[in-house]
């Protein structure tokens, strides 16, 4: 018998403003991906006809994404495999299917004489890695797992519109009803063949430690090792404001201008593993790989700043493309482009940035192979034997 595929609706993640919901995943085949259907309805408090425009100053950067602060997949009651916010899966869509999104409802703005602001929007979040000669080596396979679930920290209707918007006097929005996340799996099974799987993660890390101060150059950031690089997914963030107009809304971090162009908070990015330099080119160039390879188009509005045609990327003035970057190691699809960090004593992301940058979001890449226990053996005595190395030098 063939491998069989089902598409099956699973349910929906409840929810509960400003709390952590969790939906039981069932268990049983093997998971390529998860489609996840967001609908909400933005009205005022009140009820009432809109008298007041919307403005994009007035839109979180990830629009109605950032209802979901972060969204995570864990298996096991503990492991987590995936882990972003709404806004990243967004941006990690275009890089994984090549394409812009579809509006999702906010073009227009609500105007006077709209009642009620309805958005519906898809995202996928696949299991198995897109882009490879044989995604079907990295799918997920529940079969052994004790359980799997994801998990959506929700945020509040002001984490996606200004709390200072007021359609009608003295009436800030509110959700008609509550925000509903529908869950849709894609799943195989091949009753005559076992398989063992290889997993991919992409697991948020966040570093502020080292960005706040202003332009800095060569700034380490430290990878654990044992693992496969695929590539990397960075984000630089603004302060969320916590006072004012847009408390709680979700701002990208602009560059400083540069020859009088504005573009992102990064100079370069490299990747390096003691002396040797995996991968260093300027942040601008990654970017322009990414939409190239990508076919993003781009251009520019009269005040010069970069936006993204075809889909939703112009909705809210505190989206920036620029301060999205990709770092993708397996230009061909085959992971023998990967990095694998076995047996190395140390692997590292290098920055250099334009502007202080409050909170970079860097979200690894990661496959975890299947590896024979030879090999294993192998890579520890090549780490304990580099790690000796390392100490005889220093000493």
């Amino acid at each position: 018998m063939p491998q069989q595929v089902r598409w099956r609706k699973q349910g929906t993640v409840p929810y509960v403003a400003s709390q952590l919901s969790t939906f039981q995943l069932a268990r049983g085949m093997v998971y390529r991906s998860l489609a996840l259907r967001l609908q909400a309805q933005i009205v005022t408090s009140a009820g009432g006809t809109i008298g007041t425009a919307l403005t994009n100053a007035g839109v979180s950067a990830g629009g109605i994404w950032d209802i979901a602060q972060t969204i995570e997949i864990i298996a096991n009651g503990s492991d987590s495999l995936k882990r972003f916010s709404g806004l990243e899966l967004r941006e990690l869509n275009k890089f994984w299917f090549s394409t812009p999104l579809r509006p999702d409802g906010w073009v227009p703005f609500p105007s006077s004489g709209t009642t009620i602001a309805s958005i519906d929007s898809t995202l996928m979040l696949p299991f198995w890695m897109l882009k490879a000669i044989r995604p079907i080596d990295t799918a997920l396979d529940s079969r052994l797992l004790s359980s799997l679930q994801i998990n959506v920290t929700w945020g509040n209707v002001f984490n996606v519109v200004s709390s200072a918007y007021t359609p009608v006097a003295n009436n800030t929005a509110s959700f008609a009803s509550n925000p509903v996340m529908t869950v849709y799996s894609n799943e195989s099974f091949d009753p005559t063949k076992t398989q063992a799987f290889s997993q991919f993660r992409v697991f948020k890390q966040i570093d502020t430690s080292d960005f706040s101060g202003g332009a800095v150059t060569q700034v380490p950031y430290q990878l654990p090792v044992g693992q496969m690089y695929r590539g990397f997914y960075i984000h630089a963030q603004a302060a969320t404001p916590s006072s004012g107009a847009n408390t709680g809304l979700t701002v990208d971090q602009t560059g400083a201008a540069i020859g009088g162009v504005t573009r992102g908070p990064l100079n370069a990015i490299r990747v390096k593993s003691g002396t040797t330099v995996f991968a260093d080119w300027d942040a601008t160039v990654w970017q322009g790989s990414y939409g190239l390879q990508d076919a993003i188009l781009r251009t520019e509005d009269t005040a010069g700043v970069q936006i993204e045609q075809g889909g939703l990327m112009g909705a809210s003035s505190n989206y920036l493309p620029d301060a999205h970057y990709f770092v993708d190691l397996c230009t061909d699809g085959f992971l023998s482009e990967a990095i694998d960090t076995i047996g190395m004593a140390e692997i590292h992301l290098e920055f250099d940035t334009n502007i202080a940058i409050p909170q970079l979001n860097i979200l690894p890449m990661q496959i975890i192979p299947v590896r024979s226990a030879q090999a294993q053996g192998n890579a520890v005595a090549s780490g304990a034997t580099s790690a000796a190395g390392a100490s005889g030098s220093a000493s």
